[in-house]
């Protein structure tokens, strides 16, 4: 039943790896500063799978932590300004009388949804090749403009986990986060015009 060869087993191996990713990410990102590095890390994890390789998921997390620290830190720290400066702006109008805010309330929301489509596009991108920092934003911004239908899927399926995870409230801590990590990966993969090879050795024979 429990041989390495058996669906059982790998069906087992494939919950006990999303459980370790999520587990890691979580406790990663408790000082909040590290939480940009921990979803790179993530990410880089996720990226070997896709390559059907079977890393130490400890280790390498741990290695792509490290190496991306301070391009996850900076980006993180622009997002932050960025969502700061956007939620202000948003609430001034929103308190705005007048002809004026129905004029810009539909402005903001739409410079608001091109945020976290270049947002969507970042973290997937830092592990995918080793980019520069502008070339990183650049081709965020560039996908965003002319592949804007690939984080529209993202954001409709991170809304329909939390949502999920609004009434089962154990997802977050087993997977929630790993699983929505994995299927953001293979979404941006497939903006890229890259064949979907994500598989963990579970999917084989399932």
């Amino acid at each position: 039943m429990f041989k390495p060869d058996s669906k059982l087993y790998r069906i087992m191996e494939f919950i006990g790896n999303f459980c370790l990713l999520n587990i890691l990410w979580i406790i990663c990102s408790l000082p909040l500063i590290t939480i940009f590095a921990s979803t790179t890390a993530m990410y880089g994890v996720i990226r070997d799978w896709s390559k059907n390789d079977d890393p130490a998921i400890i280790k390498t997390f741990f290695l792509n932590f490290k190496k991306y620290f301070m391009k996850s830190l900076i980006i993180g720290i622009l997002q932050s300004l960025i969502m700061i400066i956007l939620v202000s702006d948003f609430l001034f109008v929103w308190n705005m009388d007048g002809t004026l805010k129905y004029i810009l309330f539909p402005l903001f929301i739409i410079i608001g949804l091109f945020f976290l489509f270049i947002s969507s596009y970042l973290y997937p991108l830092v592990v995918d090749d080793d980019r520069s920092l502008k070339q990183l934003i650049r081709q965020s911004v560039y996908l965003a403009v002319t592949r804007p239908a690939y984080p529209t899927m993202v954001l409709l399926f991170a809304s329909i986990a939390v949502l999920i995870c609004t009434y089962i409230h154990v997802l977050p801590i087993l997977f929630a986060f790993s699983i929505t990590g994995l299927i953001h990966y293979q979404i941006i993969q497939r903006a890229l015009g890259k064949k979907d090879n994500t598989s963990i050795r579970v999917w084989k024979g399932v």
